[in-house]
């Protein structure tokens, strides 16, 4: 299937991210519009304390008004390694730094609306490092072992899906979660 971008115009920059409007031509030549969020991209980050445990974080989300479990991640900042952005999530966000950092992929969380791109690590022989919370984030570091994430999962109360597709993708490429 073959569609054409005809033209994009910026919607607002006033934002942390800019939105575009963007107008497509079909193959059965009708024009559409979508409108876009355009992301620099991110990094998610499972940091493995042992075979069986795992630091995760609990964090209040604005846009949903709650905290929520979720593994440590961030934007990418512009001109960033991405390895050194993972590194610097894992202080920032749990105080660690990794001797040991492996891809797991990346995963695009809301295709239907952003161009967002997040790349995936296991992050393994962490070392205690000294925690950098940025401004304005309201973050507790929790360390968890496999049950009680399942735990969390099963109880749904683990509900951010970047989260929940690290742990399958982490399942699939390496020898278990």
């Amino acid at each position: 299937m073959k569609i054409k971008l005809l033209k994009t115009e910026t919607i607002t920059e006033e934002f942390r991210f800019p939105v575009k409007k963007q107008f497509f031509e079909h193959p059965d030549g009708s024009v559409h519009r979508r409108d876009l969020i355009e992301h620099p991209g991110a990094v998610l980050i499972i940091p493995k304390l042992s075979s069986d445990t795992y630091v995760m974080i609990k964090q209040y989300r604005h846009a949903i008004q709650q905290e929520i479990y979720e593994f440590p991640a961030g934007t990418i900042e512009p001109g960033e390694d991405l390895i050194e952005c993972a590194q610097r999530e894992l202080q920032e966000e749990i105080g660690y730094k990794a001797n040991s950092i492996k891809s797991l992929g990346h995963i695009f969380p809301t295709p239907g609306f952003c161009n967002e791109i997040i790349h995936c690590y296991l992050a393994e022989d962490l070392v205690p490092s000294q925690l950098e919370l940025d401004e304005g984030e309201v973050i507790e570091k929790v360390i968890l072992n496999k049950s009680q994430i399942r735990d969390l999962i099963a109880q749904n109360k683990l509900i951010d899906s970047k989260s929940l597709a690290i742990m399958q993708k982490a399942e699939s490429l390496t020898e278990g979660f």
